[in-house]
């Protein structure tokens, strides 16, 4: 779903179980490119339409994704992931190293803001929300999802040092 309201954002609907998924569901829907340097990476370069920029997704191995979003945008966007499909729900490890962004999601009492400098660790049972983007700054932001399986089976791994190993 692509659509322009009044308050010139552009709100775009996505519905998938996995990074690569997203990546060949937003092409066919909205256009943008994508490379793939390794078997375990993809990077979709935003359309121009939207702004510049890269989001660049890496499987480090089951249950454990790094994304690395870099750009600029010439609107805003809305991300609706609603209809994101993923059985146990994750953890999420987010950097922002540089702009904002915003975003709701079911069972938060407050909207979710992260801005540069700040970083956010939440366990996400039910993935889905919006996350709204704005124009006109660069949003650099490093994250790591883990399954809820890896991260349990992880911390209880726990060295006496209090080192974590993955």
């Amino acid at each position: 779903m692509l659509s322009v309201n009044t308050g010139k954002t552009i709100e775009i609907l996505l519905g998938f179980n996995d990074f690569d998924q997203a990546t060949q569901q937003f092409m066919e829907q909205y256009g943008g490119s994508c490379q793939m340097p390794a078997s375990q990476e993809t990077i979709l370069l935003i359309p121009e339409r939207f702004g510049q920029g890269k989001l660049h997704g890496v499987h480090l191995r089951e249950g454990l994704e790094l994304l690395i979003h870099n750009y600029q945008l010439s609107c805003d966007l809305s991300l609706d992931f609603q209809q994101f499909s993923h059985q146990d729900g994750l953890v999420n490890l987010s950097f922002c190293l540089a702009g904002q962004y915003a975003g709701v999601m079911p069972g938060f009492k407050e909207p979710l803001e992260i801005s540069a400098g700040q970083m956010g660790l939440a366990t996400v049972p039910n993935v889905s929300g919006t996350v709204n983007l704005p124009k006109e700054s660069t949003i650099c932001v490093v994250e790591l999802v883990i399954a809820p399986e890896l991260a349990i089976a992880t911390f209880l791994k726990t060295n006496y040092h209090g080192l974590v190993y993955i």
